[in-house]
Parts: structure tokens; sequence; C-alpha cells
């Protein structure tokens, strides 16, 4: 599921023949795979308790996930 993005197709082609034996880059790809996993979680809160719910799992959770990606890319960034 987290090869469909932008950043997982990269992640899991050029990223991951050129990067991939670096630290750096396995923590990005096990962030980004969490990330996703989030976003499920997301979609089915939505489903099952409604937007309200969802919007404060996106509020929290979701943005905590999507900033350590983040975060992640920059330290990844600093060490290539």
């Amino acid at each position: 599921m987290d090869d469909r993005c932008e950043l997982g197709q990269w992640l899991h082609s050029v990223g991951q023949n050129q990067y991939g034996s670096m630290s750096e880059f396995q923590e990005i790809m096990k962030l980004h795979h969490d990330f996703h996993r989030c976003v499920q979680e997301v979609v089915d809160i939505y489903i099952a308790e409604g937007a309200g719910v969802a919007k404060c799992e996106l509020a929290g959770n979701f943005q905590k996930k999507s900033a350590m990606v983040q975060e992640q890319i920059v330290r990844f960034f600093d060490n290539i």
C-alpha cells in the first residue's frame, strides 16, 4: 500500500537501489509505512464513526506520523 504515492514509488525503486543500505533511508521506509497504516486507520474511523472522529485523528496521530516522515527525510538529505 505504501508504494502507490510518489514518495513510495521512489522509495521502493530508485531510493531502495541507491540508498537501501543507509540506516536513515531504512528509517524513512519504516516511518512511511507507518504513516500509510495511519492513513488507513483514519479511513476506517471515518467509515465506522464519521467525519468528526476522523478529523480528530487527522489532527493527532496522522499529523504526528506525517511530521516524523518529513523530519526523517531532512535527516536523510543531511547524510547523503
